[in-house]
């Protein structure tokens, strides 16, 4: 009975191995392409060979990304203010120049308040890859995570405008530094990875593999 009470957690212990080093390669991948698509490309001047050209289509989608994904954010919370929630609001897009670099401005801002900047650290997308990571990783049916990992990224991405517009609403009418910062940096970033592990738990019990 305690050797097959061993052999069982010694299968349970590979199981979970397995899954944490492909989690990690998943997530390790994200980064490789954000540091090649975004950081790398501040000091690094593409060739003509075929690392220049990698190099140049990894940017390309990198900054598509980061591009796309902040607007639709942007636009979707200033609708929620704009025409749900009935408050004006002031500018949304703009366009500056940052350190000599074109970057893109995403700032929501309701009128007397000092402004939502959107950064691309809070898109949402490192959020959506721990997610889709972890669905990838864990074992179960493909057709199931064709659908499932799209709909818990919408999910996670709802609590992410859920915090810019809590926030935006903070700053205006509850402006307290403590409470914006706690806000910002604990309460919805907890709220955010909460519906992650949530639909992970839920992919777990009812359509991953025992």
């Amino acid at each position: 009975m305690i050797s097959f009470l061993k052999q069982i957690d010694r299968k349970a212990s590979l199981y979970a191995f397995g899954f944490l080093l492909r989690m990690t390669l998943i997530y390790g991948l994200w980064k490789l392409f954000q540091w090649t698509g975004g950081f790398y490309t501040h000091w690094y001047h593409s060739g003509s060979g075929l690392v220049g050209q990698l190099h140049e289509l990894f940017r390309s989608a990198y900054d598509n990304l980061i591009y796309y994904t902040g607007k639709i954010l942007l636009e979707i919370s200033h609708f929620v203010i704009n025409d749900i929630l009935g408050i004006w609001c002031g500018k949304a897009l703009e366009w500056r120049q940052y350190k000599g670099l074109p970057v893109e401005f995403r700032v929501l801002w309701l009128q007397g308040a000092k402004g939502i900047f959107i950064a691309d650290s809070c898109l949402g997308i490192a959020p959506m890859i721990v997610l889709a990571g972890a669905i990838i990783a864990y074992p179960g049916k493909w057709y199931h995570k064709i659908w499932f990992i799209p709909l818990g990224m919408l999910a996670a991405q709802g609590g992410n405008i859920f915090r810019i517009i809590g926030l935006t609403l903070i700053q205006k009418y509850i402006p307290v530094k403590l409470l914006f910062t706690l806000s910002h940096s604990y309460v919805y970033l907890a709220i955010c990875y909460s519906i992650v592990f949530l639909f992970i738990r839920w992919w777990i019990k009812s359509f991953g593999l025992s």
